[in-house]
């Protein structure tokens, strides 16, 4: 039942923030799902190649502009006030 939680965790969400993630995880999962809504996905970036932070990479990777690198808390701070608009 992964699938499904990841799926309402996403959709209850108002953004997903991607620590750690590997090339498949529930967490992409999750991330695929917040994009398919159209929500605000954060993924924290890592170094290049890391297999720990490839599925970080490939979000990072993508062009949509819905994903965001997440490099410090200034980031954050900067689009918070937008989730709540």
């Amino acid at each position: 039942y992964f699938i499904q939680r990841n799926r309402l965790i996403a959709g209850f969400a108002k953004a997903t923030w991607i620590v750690q993630s590997g090339y498949r995880s529930g967490a992409l999962n999750t991330a695929h799902h917040a994009l398919q809504l159209e929500r605000p996905v954060y993924a924290t970036p890592a170094f290049p190649g890391d297999p720990a932070f490839l599925g970080n990479e490939n979000l990072l990777s993508t062009k949509s502009e819905f994903v965001r690198p997440l490099w410090s808390a200034e980031d954050l701070s900067n689009t918070w006030m937008d989730l709540f608009s």
